[in-house]
């Protein structure tokens, strides 16, 4: 989701670079995709370079077509006519074990002396790491509790009394309790 620039927020006229990726949420694993549309504002010929800046360690195995990729940043430079237009892409993947909560992306466009920047964020949809432990952790603490309890129950059933299991009766035996009374 892109953030307009100050001046779009005001009704002004765009600003020379956009930059648009049609997704609000990603996931570690994602193949994330940007377009970078970028203008020269100024009526001649101009040398321009149009660049694109990723956080550190969040997107990973970047591709641009015709551009310098150094680290998380990407660079392509050219000359274009007064008033052209032309649109970049590049793509990559968030890292799965990203740990960051929001994707910045920074694409800027520089005509000249003068720059203009924009930029993208997109929301990381994280696992909750502890949860996913906690849950877990109960499923084999439930199922362990329910192995010992049919262990016992089959340890501490007692047998049935009937006449061909009951121990031999010695004559001379005491009886608990002491001697019956008269």
């Amino acid at each position: 989701m892109a953030i307009p620039t100050p001046d779009e927020q005001a009704g002004h006229a765009p600003a020379p670079i956009s930059i648009a990726d049609n997704t609000r949420v990603v996931r570690g694993g994602d193949r994330v995709r940007y377009e970078i549309t970028a203008t020269n504002p100024t009526p001649d010929e101009a040398p321009v370079t149009v660049s694109l800046t990723l956080p550190p360690t969040v997107v990973t195995r970047i591709e641009a077509q015709d551009a310098a990729v150094i680290a998380n940043s990407v660079a392509w430079k050219r000359r274009m006519a007064g008033g052209e237009s032309k649109t970049y892409v590049l793509s990559g993947t968030i890292d799965p074990a990203v740990r960051a909560r929001d994707l910045r992306v920074t694409a800027c466009v520089q005509v000249g002396t003068a720059s203009t920047c924009r930029t993208d964020r997109n929301q990381i949809d994280t696992p909750a790491p502890i949860r996913r432990l906690a849950w877990i952790a109960a499923i084999i603490f439930g199922l362990l509790a329910v192995a010992g309890a049919l262990w016992l129950h089959k340890r501490i059933q007692p047998e049935p009394l009937a006449p061909g299991n009951t121990p031999p009766s010695t004559p001379n035996a005491e009886l608990p309790g002491g001697a019956p009374s008269a």
